[in-house]
């Protein structure tokens, strides 16, 4: 599978450990009701495809066309998990960092809904938790890391 679930073990203060998935898993993508890895995959490439031409500007048009695609994208149900997926695997920073502004948002907006669902270990709002915590670990750009915590903490904050 595409996404295999590769683990890691981050320490953490006082001694404690846990394991984090480095990349997102089947399971992962499952809890999010996704059964079809290929349009998560074509979604997070469409996504990272409106990132750049964004953050390129070449023409007032083709920035109008990313902005409605992100806006759009966004709104859909499923957009935690592109996001997630775009902040982890994405080889961009620009993308990386965008998809945590866009994720700090989405969960204000959609925080209701994801608190509908439960607060348990495998509940998509404590994987995301999960997720943005290995992500500011492994994030070598300030701003970016930066990005991730702000994402983090708008969970925090409402837990």
């Amino acid at each position: 599978q595409r996404y295999g679930g590769r683990c890691k073990a981050l320490s953490l203060r006082g001694g404690m450990s846990m394991d984090v998935d480095s990349r997102i898993g089947a399971n992962f993508l499952n809890s999010f009701g996704v059964r079809d890895v290929d349009d998560a995959s074509m979604r997070l490439s469409s996504f990272e495809h409106a990132c750049l031409q964004l953050s390129s500007a070449v023409s007032t048009e083709k920035v109008m066309e990313a902005e409605a695609y992100i806006r759009s994208e966004t709104r859909r149900a499923g957009s935690l998990l592109t996001l997630l997926q775009a902040i982890t695997s994405s080889t961009h920073k620009t993308v990386r960092q965008l998809g945590s502004i866009l994720l700090r948002k989405i969960i204000a907006s959609h925080w209701e809904r994801f608190i509908s669902e439960g607060v348990t270990a495998s509940s998509p709002i404590q994987k995301t938790k999960e997720i943005l915590l290995a992500s500011i670990i492994r994030e070598p750009d300030a701003l970016v890391r930066r990005a991730h915590v702000a994402a983090l903490a708008a969970i925090t904050q409402r837990l």
